[in-house]
């Protein structure tokens, strides 16, 4: 039994743990909505509804790619770009059915260039030739250098490393040199004729002709003959594989640190097994040939193979995410810098107006100089653009590496406590995070990364769509120019006809 003076202060104490109850859900209720909201970050996938049960390709919720997201995983296939594209699409003519109907003479030329660079580029990525020469001329073989007479489990330190490096780049220079005996400037002054050439090969094989590869295309320059197409071509390609495999060697020399460099994680594994931490001071001579040999002669999955295979140094097969990003950028750098190469080569090796065919005069020379500059330039922009920003590689391996079935620790964050060793006592909790192997990230890849196993394709596909862009812009700014002018001329008629008045 209590009195009024007793039950007024139970009352409020009532009243203050209602609020607090009522305060704790809402603020319950906002969290949970926050994790929820987790779904719409691209670095994250999308959970679908427990009443969904639609697959990939249906619509409505899924993994992976649907029909929701056809770039695969949580990346839309659109962008400025392809805005911009669609935009220049909207503005054709009836008589014009794609954007190249659209384009000038001279811009056709560029156009033209470029998918002769896209089809060398895919034969490189996807291995395969014109099959006009032997494969014994086709492959570069990586045994003749000057260290052949090494055994293939020889290690290489750091002076050795960069000395056998050098050695390969000096052997490269008879396959990339265009000194006046070499053939290579005639040969990729024919690479706007190679995509016709391929629809024609293709028919040709389809219907069994024999003598399909023995196509000709006349000669206009100074070597006054006939050159088969499939020559030219084999040509083009072996000297573009050339300059992947001596790009691959200088980037391999630049990046010794990167190579040999332990990671946190091997350290923190070594410390709770009371070991040594790891030291790798040397590389072995076999792998860095196998790294050489697939950007030579092999695809573009070999390349990041064999890279995979020489930053694992215990030789388990698997890496930490760290060395997975590491060796995927190792990958496409090498190929950016050849086809920087392989395009101003082959820009210097053929004219890039049509008004240049004959004509010297000086004026004529400052605007070739001029159309080539602008060709470069553009196609450099392509390269430091497409993979970092159109691809959003950084996003894409972070989630291939966050959703791959790693078998490694169960694909879970292993929390260990590591003893210091001081005589205080100290201790630390540590993260290892899981391991994953070539094969884990090669099926995440192929879901939502596939831009890894075509890489030149990819950047020459996207600097010719750069093309169409500048050429469209061209046309809108010429246009726009006119209207101008008509507008300022009929200004200029009503203000004459009012100062007669």
């Amino acid at each position: 039994r209590t009195t009024h003076n007793d039950a007024e202060p139970m009352l409020m104490l009532l009243a203050q743990r209602r609020i607090q109850s009522s305060t704790c859900r809402i603020l319950l209720s906002s969290r949970q909505l926050s994790d929820n909201l987790l779904g719409h970050s691209p670095m994250a996938p999308k959970i679908p509804s427990q009443q969904s049960k639609t697959g990939p390709g249906q619509v409505g919720p899924s993994w992976g790619v649907d029909a929701n997201t056809t770039g695969g995983g949580v990346w839309a296939n659109t962008s400025a770009k392809r805005d911009k594209l669609a935009e220049l699409k909207r503005e054709l003519t009836d008589e014009q059915e794609t954007l190249d109907d659209a384009a000038t003479s001279d811009q056709v030329l560029d156009l033209n260039l470029a998918d002769g660079i896209r089809l060398v580029a895919r034969a490189a990525d996807e291995r395969w030739t014109s099959q006009s020469l032997d494969e014994e001329a086709k492959r570069i073989e990586f045994s003749v250098v000057p260290m052949q007479a090494t055994s293939d489990t020889a290690y290489l330190n750091k002076v050795a490393f960069e000395s056998h490096l050098d050695d390969v780049v000096v052997m490269l220079r008879r396959y990339t040199s265009l000194a006046p005996p070499s053939t290579l400037p005639h040969a990729l002054a024919q690479l706007r004729d190679f995509e016709e050439w391929k629809d024609e090969f293709d028919d040709s094989t389809e219907n069994n002709v024999d003598d399909a590869k023995h196509m000709t295309i006349n000669s206009d320059d100074d070597y006054g003959q006939s050159t088969s197409p499939g020559q030219a071509f084999d040509e083009c390609t072996v000297f573009y594989r050339s300059l992947l495999a001596s790009s691959a060697a200088e980037h391999l020399k630049a990046n010794w640190d990167g190579l040999t460099e332990v990671t946190s994680a091997d350290i923190d594994r070594a410390a709770i097994e009371d070991k040594d931490p790891p030291i790798v001071n040397e590389l072995s001579l076999a792998k860095i040939n196998a790294v050489l040999d697939s950007f030579c002669n092999g695809q573009c999955r070999d390349r990041v193979e064999a890279l995979w295979k020489l930053v694992d140094h215990d030789e388990d097969g698997l890496i930490d995410q760290e060395n997975m990003e590491k060796v995927v950028y190792m990958s496409i750098a090498p190929v950016e810098e050849a086809l920087k190469k392989f395009v101003a080569a082959a820009v210097e090796s053929s004219s890039m107006l049509v008004e240049s065919t004959g004509n010297t005069g000086m004026m004529q020379r400052r605007r070739e100089s001029r159309a080539k500059k602008r060709f470069n330039k553009l196609f450099a922009k392509a390269i430091m653009h497409h993979f970092d920003v159109e691809v959003e590689t950084p996003h894409r391996l972070r989630c291939a590496y966050a959703w791959a079935e790693k078998a490694h620790q169960d694909g879970k964050l292993e929390s260990v406590l590591i003893e210091a060793g001081t005589i205080a006592g100290r201790k630390r909790y540590v993260e290892l995070s899981p391991k994953i192997s070539f094969a884990e990230f090669s099926m995440m890849t192929e879901e939502i990364f596939q831009q890894v196993d075509r890489v030149g394709e990819e950047i020459v596909s996207s600097f010719r769509e750069d093309l169409l862009v500048d050429q469209g812009k061209g046309r809108q700014n010429k246009e726009l120019l006119r209207e101008c002018m008509i507008g300022l001329g009929i200004v200029c008629l009503f203000d004459a006809g009012i100062t007669t008045l």
